[in-house]
């Protein structure tokens, strides 16, 4: 299960669920009591429909419209933990690892930053 705190993403495959961030986007901290459990299925040409900013914490940056992660999502989420791994602090290629080694469907813990 994944944990995320409000905010979107966006991602067609799972190879560019994580990018680099360019806008600056500000990631502020924390409110534990607004974090949330969500499962995402895997769509077999969408992904799970959502794309996240490399740098550390994990956030989220757009959620396709129709993908699989639209109305779990928004851009701005910080995603906790994947899987039930915590993955605020962990580097790029573990974040996408852990959503890898889920074919069908990830479980995500996310909270909104609050800025």
């Amino acid at each position: 299960m994944a944990k995320v705190q409000d905010g979107h993403t966006n991602a067609c495959d799972s190879s560019a669920m994580l990018e680099e961030s360019q806008d600056g986007m500000d990631s502020g901290t924390l409110s534990p009591a607004s974090a949330r459990q969500v499962t995402i299925q895997r769509h077999p040409i969408q992904g799970f429909g959502f794309i996240a900013g490399s740098q550390r914490p994990v956030i989220v940056r757009s959620v396709s419209a129709d993908g699989p992660s639209f109305g779990k999502l928004l851009p701005g989420d910080q995603i906790l933990a994947i899987n039930e791994e915590t993955v605020s602090d962990a580097p790029r290629e573990r974040v996408i690892d852990l959503t890898l080694q889920r074919h069908y469907s990830s479980h995500c813990a996310a909270a909104p930053s609050v800025t």
